[in-house]
């Protein structure tokens, strides 16, 4: 799976076939699809698109397509990631200069709980939106979201989050 331009393909190793699986006619032309997740478990992808409040997730072998999380009007995603083994589904939000983090069931969205960011994150650390990434442990059961920074000198911080089971 890769992205190209303004779409998601499907590309054979083997062979070399590869086949548009997505196309977008945004605004944004050739970096509209912020992050792209291959869920390894499956035939599945997940996406951000540049401007959409949105996590979408793609069946690349039926190209059925649809929105697995919205944000409310005013919050901006920041930045998600996915863990099947754990059913796992973890984004942070932005609402006017507060960051908030939540987790889901990935399989079945729409309960999402909380996660109390810690206290002495910085003022001065923003995150940077299309650089901030999402990485599971092996067991799922902790996460590590980096891509904070602060502009003006070289202090940039990785947020650590272990679950319970």
């Amino acid at each position: 799976t890769s992205t190209g331009g303004d779409g998601i393909f499907k590309q054979d190793i083997d062979s070399g076939e590869r086949r548009q699986m997505r196309f977008s006619d945004s605004e944004y032309p050739r970096l509209s699809i912020r992050q792209l997740h291959l869920a390894p478990q499956s035939d599945q992808v997940f996406y951000m698109l540049q401007g959409e409040p949105a996590i979408y997730r793609l069946n690349l072998d039926t190209r059925v397509e649809f929105e697995v999380l919205s944000v409310a009007e005013g919050e901006r995603l920041i930045t998600f990631g996915i863990n099947e083994a754990t059913d796992r589904l973890l984004w942070l939000i932005q609402k006017n200069e507060a960051l908030s983090l939540y987790v889901d069931n990935l399989s079945d969205p729409g309960n999402p709980v909380e996660i109390a960011l810690p206290d002495d994150i910085p003022a001065d650390i923003r995150p940077l939106g299309g650089l901030m990434q999402v990485m599971f442990s092996s067991d799922g059961n902790t996460a590590i979201i980096g891509g904070f920074s602060n502009i003006d000198n070289p202090e940039n911080i990785l947020l650590k989050i272990t679950f319970d089971g």
